[in-house]
């Protein structure tokens, strides 16, 4: 139920770094982004279901998000001890609480 690094997402991280541009980058940050906006038109059948399910969508934006910060900073691409969320969470209260990402 928690947002968490695979094994894998050194390999996305590189990808993302090595292989995509930063339109592609962006691209595919805001095809999770989108996702997890659509997470409410779907009927859940608790609320274990719907956390789930947005961190398994926000674990998936970690490594791309990772790698803009990477590439930015000129960082080691393993991720895992930092979590990128893709919305201020100081203005947005409601859905760090609704998610418990707090």
């Amino acid at each position: 139920m928690n947002i968490n690094w695979s094994e894998l997402d050194y390999a996305i991280v590189g990808y993302a770094c090595e292989c995509l541009d930063a339109t592609g980058q962006s691209n595919a940050m805001n095809l999770i982004i989108g996702k997890l906006k659509a997470l409410e038109e779907n009927w859940y059948a608790s609320i274990t279901d719907i956390v789930t399910a947005w961190n398994r969508l926000l674990s998936a934006f970690q490594p791309y998000a990772h790698a803009q910060a990477a590439i930015s900073s000129g960082g080691d691409w393993l991720g895992g001890s930092q979590q990128y969320l893709p919305f201020d969470p100081v203005s947005n209260q409601y859905v760090m609480m609704k998610y418990r990402l707090t």
